[in-house]
């Protein structure tokens, strides 16, 4: 007890007071009291293990401190679904690199089917999408930010644009491009003309690549499927036209997702907390709204 007090930088009474008052607040004696010393009982085993625990999280928390104030290096990997990719994300790439230069930040759009097995693979540091519904994510945290809803996109000037009262039956008669099959949008668009008894589109191109659905709108009748806000963006840049209907086929809420059992580096850190950070502000703009 003399050396534990001293390492502690206290008296020998004050050191035998504190672990009286944690075993009263316990209810259990965490160590027998011996003429030459203490020994630990079964209970004191096991606090001793989590007080290691908890140590060491301090410990971490004050390298990471000392990290960040000493200027971030290192290499974040990000895996983003599309709407994210459209504003949170570039928001808070803009930020990590005004506050921390040297990290390398490396960011790959995705679907979320894609987007798990590389996090739990390590290939990524940081998801931003939504858990799978048919798979276990126990291994995963998951802080979810929002739902979404889904439009459908066109051209400038595409006879659907302007148009008043259309149905699924016309959006039916239209080529389309749509994600792969086996993604989470793939399967609601699916089911929506399923539930309605509407025939789907029989003209249609898969993929989940950005610049070749805004080519391919931009260049023919095509009528695209995303999510509304990636439609929005585009329709402030003068991209495309949002078709005039309400699709019945809103997305599960998508979040961050980080991988439990791998602690995160001081670099990826400082990202997923600029992340929350401007995520905190995006969606609660839009709620404001």
């Amino acid at each position: 007890m003399a050396r534990s007090a001293e390492s502690l930088g206290m008296s020998q009474p004050a050191a035998s007071r504190v672990l009286r008052e944690l075993e009263e607040l316990m209810g259990i004696p965490l160590f027998e009291r011996l003429p030459r010393g203490l020994q630990p009982t079964w209970f004191g085993d096991s606090m001793i293990r989590h007080a290691r625990t908890a140590l060491s999280a301090v410990d971490h928390a004050f390298s990471e401190i000392a990290a960040m104030k000493s200027g971030l290096t290192g290499v974040v990997r990000i895996g983003t679904i599309m709407s994210p990719a459209t504003a949170l994300i570039p928001d808070a790439v803009v930020r990590v690199k005004q506050r921390f230069p040297q990290v390398r930040l490396i960011v790959r759009v995705e679907s979320s089917d894609t987007l798990f097995p590389m996090l739990r693979q390590g290939e990524l540091d940081i998801v931003l999408a939504r858990p799978l519904e048919e798979e276990n994510n126990q291994d995963i945290e998951f802080e979810p930010l929002g739902g979404e809803d889904v439009c459908a996109m066109v051209r400038t000037g595409h006879p659907l644009a302007n148009a008043a009262d259309v149905t699924l039956s016309d959006l039916a008669r239209w080529p389309w491009v749509v994600p792969e099959a086996g993604s989470v949008l793939r399967r609601r668009f699916d089911q929506l003309f399923r539930v309605s008894r509407v025939t789907p589109p029989a003209d249609f191109v898969e993929t989940g690549a950005q610049l070749l659905i805004t080519s391919l709108v931009g260049r023919s009748d095509t009528v695209a499927l995303l999510p509304r806000e990636v439609t929005e963006y585009y329709v402030s840049h003068g991209i495309g036209a949002m078709v005039p209907i309400e699709l019945d086929c809103r997305m599960d809420p998508f979040g961050i997702a980080t991988l439990g059992e791998a602690p995160l580096s001081p670099a990826a850190f400082a990202v997923l907390e600029t992340i929350r950070e401007r995520a905190a502000e995006l969606y609660l703009e839009d709620a404001r709204r």
